[in-house]
């Protein structure tokens, strides 16, 4: 009669992987039946695409400013996003390639053609 149990061990672990395929295959298609869309209100943040620029003799981080985002006092923005190359902004040197963030963070984008400016606040008198 050890026959019958050895032969009982060898079947049970195949009749077990049978089990347990058949529970997954259950339960993914009852995951694919109930998919539906999630809704969330978590922030999802995305990383803006950033473009690179080697420095050329005679560049200045406020006239790679005025290059990529068309206004000269952007340039703290560069700056922030290359700390790790550029120890002083008063000073890039030729051959430093400079990481330029697509979207200026923090900065007032400039406005479209067309549109008026909002209106200035007179100058105070004393």
């Amino acid at each position: 009669m050890a026959a019958p149990a050895a032969h009982a061990a060898t079947v049970s672990p195949a009749r077990a992987a049978a089990v347990a395929g058949q529970s997954y295959a259950a339960a993914a298609s009852a995951t694919a039946r109930a998919a539906a869309p999630v809704y969330t209100d978590a922030l999802v943040v995305h990383h803006e695409p950033t473009r690179r620029y080697a420095v050329r003799p005679g560049d200045t981080l406020s006239s790679v400013a005025l290059r990529f985002y068309g206004s000269r006092a952007r340039w703290p923005v560069i700056y922030q996003a290359n700390r790790s190359v550029i120890k002083n902004p008063d000073a890039i040197f030729p051959g430093e390639v400079l990481t330029i963030p697509d979207k200026p963070g923090g900065q007032a984008a400039p406005l479209p053609p067309g549109r008026p400016r909002p209106p200035r606040s007179p100058p105070r008198r004393t």
